[in-house]
């Protein structure tokens, strides 16, 4: 039987350990398929008031970002994980980190071990967590009702341009209360009039919607004077 090559690179496995029967050696095996592999993580609900997220089917205190971080990492994305092929053995986690944020859109970096070909291998994996402002409960049965604004996004491509604009607003996302999907595209919700134009002009010069805006009587406040809620449409083409 003659001697076996490494398909990719080439090198003899005399050289380099070989993949199973895929003539591949364990370097380019890793380089072209990874180790695991990461589903999408969909957009975790985290309350705006308190920090609390949404996982696992209920609400979990978590003040700091730091927080919520982990115990997305530990519930969420670790338990996701699968071998990117059958040639991959136990693997592990045996560590992450933040690369970007803290953001409603974060950026983390595993560091995943696992046998591979009979040798302990390692590779970095990037994934994408990100959190969706809104209000738990507990939360929300003291903010009823008590929102000034709503942007109803519409149109092809509303969740991206939504997840960039949510990322711009800065400091200004602490006026948000909720964001909720709806039929052709997302409603976010406002304590603050100006927040809410401030997202819709960022989403406009994003994928250049067409804004228009409208406004309703809701009472009165606390001086006597009409209290408007405005809804601003933002229609991406």
């Amino acid at each position: 039987m003659g001697k076996r090559f490494c398909i990719i690179c080439g090198r003899s496995e005399d050289e380099v350990r070989l993949v199973g029967e895929t003539n591949i050696c364990v370097e380019c095996f890793v380089k072209l398929y990874g180790l695991v592999a990461v589903p999408r993580i969909k957009p975790i609900p985290r309350c705006r008031v308190c920090g609390s997220i949404y996982v696992g089917g209920k609400w979990m205190p978590a003040g700091s970002f730091e927080e919520a971080v982990r115990i997305v990492v530990e519930k969420v994305i670790i338990p996701s994980l699968k071998p990117s092929r059958r040639e991959v053995g136990e693997y592990r986690v045996k560590s992450w980190r933040v690369l970007k944020g803290p953001s409603w859109t974060t950026l983390l970096e595993l560091r995943v071990e696992a046998r591979l070909a009979g040798v302990e291998v390692g590779e970095e994996k990037q994934v994408r967590l990100r959190f969706k402002p809104t209000i738990c409960p507990s939360c929300a049965t003291y903010r009823s009702g008590e929102y000034e604004a709503v942007v109803q996004v519409r149109g092809r491509g509303a969740e991206e341009a939504l997840e960039k604009a949510l990322g711009m607003l800065g400091s200004r996302t602490e006026h948000v209360l909720d964001v909720l999907e709806v039929k052709g595209g997302y409603d976010v919700y406002f304590d603050e009039i100006g927040a809410a134009r401030r997202l819709a002009r960022l989403i406009s010069s994003i994928s250049k919607a067409k804004v228009s805006e409208t406004g309703e009587v809701v009472g009165t406040n606390r001086s006597g004077r009409r209290r408007l809620r405005k809804t601003i449409i933002v229609r991406l083409h």
